[in-house]
């Protein structure tokens, strides 16, 4: 199934965008329609919310329990403002809650490459800055060349955020993502220079709200459960009770995300690298 080349522009004045998602206007709404999966959603000036393929940020503002959580700020703000310079938006202006942009020189032109629209109704999308170099709805064959010129490559290039691989996307893609993350990893950039996916102690929900960044949808299961709960105790059984599917691409081997997790009274681990697993689309 090819991608489809869908020229528009990026916006997020009064919007509020964080480190891998963002509102973006197709120069033709009717291109939507090319996508596989439920009908793209858009906002009354036909902005749609993309997600963005194959990476995760720091959460900037989740929601669980009645509270909203975030992760440690100084990261997840960084991610945001790269990922806003990278498709072109110049002069971002926030108030001090940093939660709905002020002002902004968006607008700005770029294209996605994308195929399908998932369950939320967002296109997940490959995103690229400046003029469509294809046709408007062109069907594209996304290889790993064209690949490292998206904003998604050089996101976890850089160690602005974390890979999240979900079914459907191409091995080579794959591959070539992780790739990426390894050497972030080994440079220690960004997240990684602090990361504590695999050794993390809980002192409190400020061990991963403020102190340590981790793998960000082991971060929102976590929170989840402790805004239920008031507590990190148990987590382990909770996992388990969601039953989310897990492959684990090394070792081809099929399982559930609990498995992925060791956690003691005071420590919590995560097993396996973050690029050797794929989840459900």
């Amino acid at each position: 199934m090819p991608f489809y080349a869908i020229p528009g522009t990026y916006h997020v004045k009064g919007l509020s965008p964080d480190g891998d998602s963002l509102r973006f206007k197709a120069t033709d709404s009717d291109h939507w329609k090319l996508l596989d999966g439920p009908a793209v959603r858009v906002d009354s000036k036909q902005r749609a919310q993309l997600r963005l393929e194959a990476i995760d940020a720091l959460e900037t503002h989740y929601r669980a329990g009645g509270k909203t959580w975030h992760q440690p700020k100084e990261l997840a703000n960084a991610a945001t403002d790269r990922l806003l310079d990278l498709v072109g938006i110049k002069n971002v202006v926030w108030p001090p809650s940093r939660y709905r942009v002020r002002s902004a020189d968006d607008g700005t032109p770029g294209y996605v490459l994308t195929r399908a629209a998932e369950r939320y109704r967002r296109p997940v999308s490959f995103a690229y800055a400046g003029k469509c170099p294809y046709q408007p709805g062109e069907a594209v064959n996304l290889n790993v060349s064209t690949l490292r010129k998206s904003v998604n490559f050089k996101m976890l290039m850089e160690g602005h955020a974390y890979p999240t691989f979900y079914e459907g996307l191409f091995y080579d893609l794959r591959n070539d993502l992780a790739k990426a993350t390894v050497q972030a990893r080994r440079r220690k950039k960004g997240v990684w220079k602090h990361d504590k996916s695999a050794a993390l102690t809980l002192k409190g929900t400020e061990s991963v709200t403020d102190d340590y960044p981790i793998f960000p949808k082991l971060f929102r299961r976590l929170m989840t459960h402790y805004g239920e709960n008031g507590t990190f105790d148990n987590f382990n059984e909770y996992l388990e009770r969601r039953r989310e599917r897990t492959v684990i691409v090394s070792l081809c081997h099929f399982t559930h995300f609990d498995n992925q997790i060791k956690q003691t009274a005071t420590q919590l681990k995560l097993v396996r690298p973050v690029e050797d697993m794929v989840f459900p689309g």
